[in-house]
């Protein structure tokens, strides 16, 4: 009875962490269209009304959708700037000192820079590593080189889950196995379930910056 409470409890805070992260993106996507939709489909209707005084013009479907993603645009063009620049550093600063909120705005933080298209140097190169057993090979990142004594260690990130959530491992780069795919296919082989990877993975290209 106790071994079965034990896996009972280990699959249920499992099941937990994969679906909490799903539930609260959608939650907070849904709410976003929701809020800007209901901000501003008022004004795009009276501007409707303004244009085409013939048109009996009550709601627009979509509008929320459509400038939802005008709106993420516009300040994903702005973070580049440098005064959005600023202002993000004294967001981050600001939250970083309040007390509950910090662990987990570091957290999300680190998550979404990691995974951000433009970070290069986050995942260095897709390897294929022995995991969970000798006999079966999991595709990793390799997000960083350390040393552990005299020992010459690289962080490999190996995806379970889903790609947010899973293992960090540190292997021997002899242990690695290198491939020729890029960052961008190898996340996209993880997120199809390995049905977009290639027919053939190869090592990579002398010369290529992932080979070894």
């Amino acid at each position: 009875m106790k071994r079965i409470k034990e896996v009972f409890r280990r699959y249920f805070f499992a099941g937990l962490f994969v679906l909490i992260p799903i539930a609260l993106s959608v939650f907070f996507i849904i709410w976003f269209f929701k809020k800007v939709d209901s901000l501003f489909s008022p004004l795009v209707v009276a501007i409707m009304k303004a244009l085409l005084p013939f048109m009996e013009v009550r709601h627009i479907p979509g509008t929320g959708f459509v400038l939802g993603i005008i709106i993420i645009l516009i300040i994903g063009f702005l973070s580049k700037t440098f005064l959005m620049r600023k202002f993000l550093e004294l967001v981050d600063a600001v939250m970083k000192k309040i007390p509950i909120a910090k662990s987990v705005y570091s957290t999300v933080k680190t998550l979404t820079e990691a995974f951000a298209p433009d970070n290069r140097t986050a995942f260095r190169e897709v390897v294929l590593v022995k995991y969970p057993r000798t006999e079966s090979y999991a595709i990793g990142f390799v997000t960083k080189r350390l040393t552990c004594g005299d020992e010459e260690l690289d962080a490999v990130y190996v995806p379970t889950n889903n790609l947010y959530l899973g293992e960090v491992l540190f292997v021997n780069p002899e242990d690695i196995l290198p491939t020729n795919l890029t960052v961008e296919e190898g996340i996209r082989v993880v997120a199809s379930g390995g049905t977009a990877a290639p027919d053939c993975i190869e090592g990579p290209d002398k010369g290529e910056n992932g080979g070894r």
